[in-house]
């Protein structure tokens, strides 16, 4: 069961489909001890559970919907799981490299236009 919430989700009121991260126990194979660690996770809106709240009233990047997304009793199957169980920081960094790579083009590409329309 997932339980919870993340503020600022972009496209959070529209998206059916979210790549979540949360905490999960995790057992060491070695000592034995449980430790929460963090796994990744795709949820469907569809699951159940899955509310989001008003669009923020925002100052910039106002063509994306960005709102509080909450998690109540979802109940995720496991094969829904990102890459191993506690994992997840692995899966989170490798997301958001593809994203910056993304931005800078992006920019670049905003860049270039505006020194046309200025010269």
């Amino acid at each position: 069961m997932l339980n919870g919430g993340k503020l600022w989700i972009s496209n959070g009121g529209t998206a059916e489909i979210f790549t979540v991260f949360a905490k999960t126990p995790v057992k060491d194979i070695v000592t034995g001890e449980v430790k929460e660690k963090i796994s990744a996770f795709i949820v469907e809106r569809a699951f159940g559970g899955v509310t989001s709240g008003p669009p923020e009233k925002k100052m910039g990047i106002k063509c994306s919907n960005t709102t509080e997304v909450h998690f109540d009793n979802v109940k995720v199957p496991a094969e829904n799981l990102l890459g191993d169980l506690g994992k997840g920081f692995k899966v989170a960094m490798n997301i958001l490299n593809n994203g910056r790579f993304g931005m800078a083009a992006a920019l670049a590409g905003t860049m270039r236009s505006i020194i046309v329309k200025a010269v």
